[in-house]
């Protein structure tokens, strides 16, 4: 079961598993009326970073990235997952929209400032986020939370990278 949930290399959950804890942790948000943060990031140029020193060196970034935001992620009910290459996805209750625009600019900024030696050569990158805070509601799917999360990553790639972007929460119509 573990397997299933965990993503191989970095060890935090895979999306597989995200894509079920956010729907448990959406739904007890909107019970409590309590707001509930997507938070969504990936890592700049990573594409550059793998052509430049390989993929193994890519990997150890990855594995990096995780190990510094991992401890910082510890309340019963976060959720901290790979979801997919280089892209990161956090899911955190009780925090308004400030909180949780501080908290990307936190790990925005320790992300900035950390370095990866990979055999002997100092490799420093910067991510880009995007965040979207709303209290749900029951006709409020993930999808809506994670389009416009995603939608606030790509105004921040779009802003230059290594920077945090906030989307307002839009239902989306089928």
């Amino acid at each position: 079961q573990l397997l299933s949930t965990t993503d191989g290399l970095t060890k935090i959950s895979n999306r597989a598993y995200f894509d079920k804890a956010v729907s448990t942790e959406l739904r007890r948000a909107a019970r409590q009326q309590s707001p509930m943060t997507i938070i969504l990031f990936d890592i700049d140029h990573f594409k550059a970073i793998n052509d430049t020193y390989g993929h193994l060196a890519g990997d150890a970034c990855l594995r990096g990235l995780t190990n510094l935001l991992r401890p910082r992620i510890h309340r019963a009910g976060d959720i901290f997952a790979r979801y997919g290459g280089e892209e990161f996805v956090l899911a955190i209750g009780g925090f308004d929209l400030s909180g949780s625009i501080a908290l990307a600019q936190e790990f925005r900024a320790a992300i900035e400032g950390m370095q990866i030696d990979f055999d002997g050569v100092p490799i420093r990158f910067t991510a880009s986020f995007g965040v979207v805070c709303a209290i749900p509601n029951p006709s409020l799917r993930p999808q809506d939370f994670l389009a416009s999360a995603d939608k606030a990553l790509y105004q921040a790639k779009h802003d230059g990278r290594n920077c945090v972007r906030v989307a307002a929460l839009q239902k989306t119509v089928l």
